[in-house]
């Protein structure tokens, strides 16, 4: 029992790890891309970002989603190894694809998003460079999955440090601004991608396509791709609406704050799934998998609310250097932000039945009516209330979200929760806004941040037990 939990520890801690590094350079470079860029300058950086994601939402087919869900029906390893061939052709076809519109399309983007043609190769080079990023995600995922975790935290830290080189040199060394960011980018991910091919393929003496299981993939993944590029639209698709009714200032102030709130996403929330997900699915057949759920659902709650306290605490150091810049009222918007991917995040568990049962089109119909109702709420609200408007429908448009998909997932496959952490949550959640917005006294502040304290080390010792009582049942 002793050498499970021990390995388990070691396994989660190199996963969640490898995971952090490579969100941990966006978030490094803030405060560089802050001193280097202006304000308009990282709003044409963000929306070129943000072209690469949406492109990528589409064209990897879902199927790392995929491939994580249909490599554990599978025992035998020549089995498993099909299964990965099978999905690497696949997801390789949806990359080419990309990198191809993104050259025949370029000129035509950069015309419709800047109003200004010479931006072209910026986009061909955003476009490509994101084809690879969701390529070497599906390759880590595989080690993940096939449960080597020193391998994936090597190969995660030798493609951060790269990354982190060459975006240095070109943008502080050789001070090549936005084209030095991009294309450093490009660079380091095409790398990266030769490096853990090779790894991953080292033993394949020829790769092998299983038709039937491309299909069950693709079917499987075009519902996710729907789920996932709906998602991103809510939160990512503000900044076209600030950019059209507002101005490039006010993109690149927005676009910071999202930037910073998604270090939560990166840091925690998809690390945390990483691990949690393979477990749960791999326990389906244990009679407790249901426990097993309320602990990591109560988990995610704690640690969650640590990652937005921490996410916020962070970013405001940051800018105690930067007072009096330009960028720095994004910090008023981020608290809300950090909510907002909060809930969207707490849908990996509440919503599993959707997974398990294989039954992605009640999903996906939701996420797509979500993402227009937050076009009709950003139509409205941006020109009114400007970038307050986007926020607004971003926190209404996840919340709403998160409650759909766990009544629709529980029709599905009922997993039966307590909720009873979301009191010491939103009370903890209700003290720090008061704390950051409404309170002047030093006396209030001190006693707000006791009773936080207090709430937090009562809720971590009901964890601890909980634990004991999951990790005996299910050895």
């Amino acid at each position: 029992m002793k050498n499970i939990k021990n390995n388990e520890r070691l396994a989660s801690a190199c996963y969640l790890l490898g995971s952090v590094l490579n969100a941990a350079i966006g978030f490094f470079f803030i405060p560089i891309f802050m001193s280097k860029l202006s304000v308009s300058e990282y709003g044409v950086f963000s929306i070129l970002q943000l072209c690469g994601t949406i492109f990528s939402a589409v064209f990897y087919f879902g199927i790392t989603s995929a491939f994580t869900r249909s490599y554990f029906d599978y025992q035998i390893e020549n089995e498993k190894r099909k299964c990965l061939s099978t999905a690497f052709i696949l997801i390789n076809t949806g990359a080419l694809i990309q990198i191809l519109l993104g050259y025949v399309l370029s000129k035509y983007l950069s015309k419709v998003l800047f109003d200004d043609e010479s931006y072209e190769f910026l986009v061909t080079a955003s476009l490509s460079s994101a084809s690879f990023v969701f390529l070497n995600f599906f390759l880590l995922t595989y080690f993940r999955l096939s449960n080597k975790p020193k391998i994936f935290l090597g190969l995660s830290v030798f493609s951060a440090a790269l990354n982190i080189v060459l975006t240095y040199i070109s943008l502080v060394i050789m001070d090549k601004g936005i084209n030095g960011i991009i294309y450093s980018g490009l660079i380091s991910q095409f790398t990266s991608y030769v490096i853990l091919f090779r790894v991953v393929f080292s033993g394949f003496k020829s790769f092998s396509f299983d038709s039937k299981q491309a299909k069950v993939m693709l079917r499987y993944g075009f519902q996710i791709v729907l789920a996932s590029a709906a998602g991103l639209s809510i939160i990512w698709s503000d900044q076209f609406f600030i950019n059209h009714f507002l101005n490039l200032d006010d993109v690149g102030v927005y676009s910071l704050s999202v930037k910073l709130a998604g270090v939560m996403t990166f840091i925690f929330v998809t690390p945390f799934f990483q691990v949690v997900n393979p477990i749960i699915l791999d326990s389906l057949k244990n009679k407790n998998t249901t426990k097993l759920c309320q602990y990591y659902y109560d988990k995610y709650l704690y640690l969650g609310l640590i990652s937005i306290l921490f996410t916020y605490c962070i970013a405001y150091v940051y800018f105690l250097f930067f007072r009096g810049s330009e960028y720095v009222s994004a910090l008023l918007y981020l608290p809300w932000l950090l909510l907002s991917l909060f809930f969207h995040g707490s849908i990996n568990i509440l919503s599993l039945g959707f997974s398990i049962t294989r039954n992605m089109k009640p999903q996906s119909k939701v996420y797509i009516g979500m993402a227009l109702i937050n076009i009709i709420l950003n139509s409205l609200l941006i020109p009114s209330l400007g970038i307050n408007g986007a926020v607004l429908s971003t926190i209404l448009s996840y919340s709403i979200l998160s409650v759909l998909l766990y009544k629709l997932s529980n029709n599905l496959y009922c997993i039966e929760y307590s909720h009873y952490g979301l009191i010491p949550c939103a009370t903890i959640l209700v003290m720090f806004i008061s704390l950051i917005y409404f309170v002047e006294s030093k006396y209030v502040a001190f006693i707000l941040l006791i009773s936080i304290i207090a709430i937090f080390t009562l809720w971590a010792v009901k964890l601890k037990s909980s634990k004991s009582i999951v990790i005996e049942e299910n050895i």
